[in-house]
């Protein structure tokens, strides 16, 4: 079933375990992701990029292949618009039918970063749709090794507060050393950080950069508010070592890589449905 991410985060939250969020670059990768959600029994977030390849880059056309394929199956199905920085792709992302849109003004100063996602908020709520923001920077580059020089800005408890209770969103992406892409060494993650911002922060709350951070780091985060975790960098670099091993059907090794990617995360992590 096709659903907004704010109730199933909230349940996370609440139980203290993660929906994943998962990048997908075409459709067979979405197709390989809501069928591994429906085989696990468990709840899945889809996430598209803004400037995301063709055909992928017509949100319409994404919008309209997810309703329809999680449609066809129990479990809550979501579809997201990840680290937008124009409001106009957002609009266009409410009205081609997704579900959850984050407004990322994480480089902008407190005060015009809060301007702007009350805009989202505004015109996603009215519409029924799910807003997620940032605040610290979470940097880093798919792809690439990131290392102390990453950019990254790490969240201030009581600003994430100030932040949430000024804006309304209902989610907030927090920053507490994880990076975007590949680590340069081993993750050193804030855990004191988090559980402050935890105990500030009554919405769920959003790591981005779950790759490679390791699945016991990740538990322990998910027992202090982290209720969506960002895969990305893990799914596109199984899905290379697929396709380099070569095949007559890569289409069908990449789907295979896909849904044996997100499993490595979704079954320590997520908890399954009541049947």
């Amino acid at each position: 079933m096709f659903v907004n991410t704010k109730e199933m985060l909230v349940k996370a939250r609440e139980e203290h375990y993660m929906v994943i969020g998962a990048q997908c670059w075409s459709l067979n990768t979405a197709q390989a992701l809501i069928n591994t959600a429906t085989e696990l029994n468990m709840p899945l977030i889809l996430m598209l990029w803004e400037g995301a390849p063709e055909p992928m880059a017509d949100l319409e056309v994404i919008a309209n292949f997810v309703k329809v394929h999680a449609g066809k199956t129990h479990v809550p199905i979501a579809l997201h618009l990840d680290h937008a920085h124009n409001i106009d792709t957002i609009y266009q992302a409410i009205h081609a039918g997704f579900s959850s849109v984050m407004f990322d003004g994480s480089e902008l100063p407190f005060d015009e970063n809060v301007a702007a996602t009350c805009e989202v908020v505004k015109m996603a709520h009215a519409c029924g749709v799910t807003v997620e923001a940032e605040l610290g920077h979470v940097g880093g580059m798919s792809g690439v090794a990131a290392g102390d020089d990453n950019n990254s800005t790490l969240t201030v408890p009581e600003e994430a507060r100030k932040f949430v209770e000024l804006t309304g969103v209902d989610s907030l992406a927090v920053s507490i050393g994880t990076v975007h892409g590949v680590y340069a060494g081993e993750p050193h993650i804030d855990m004191e950080r988090l559980k402050k911002i935890y105990n500030e922060v009554d919405v769920p709350l959003v790591l981005h950069g779950g790759s490679g951070t390791g699945i016991e780091l990740l538990q322990e985060t998910m027992q202090y508010g982290i209720s969506k975790l960002n895969v990305m960098t893990d799914l596109m670099n199984a899905t290379s070592v697929a396709v380099s091993d070569g095949s007559f059907l890569p289409d069908l090794d990449i789907y295979a890589a896909v849904a044996d990617c997100v499993k490595g995360y979704m079954e320590p992590l997520t908890k399954p449905m009541l049947k």
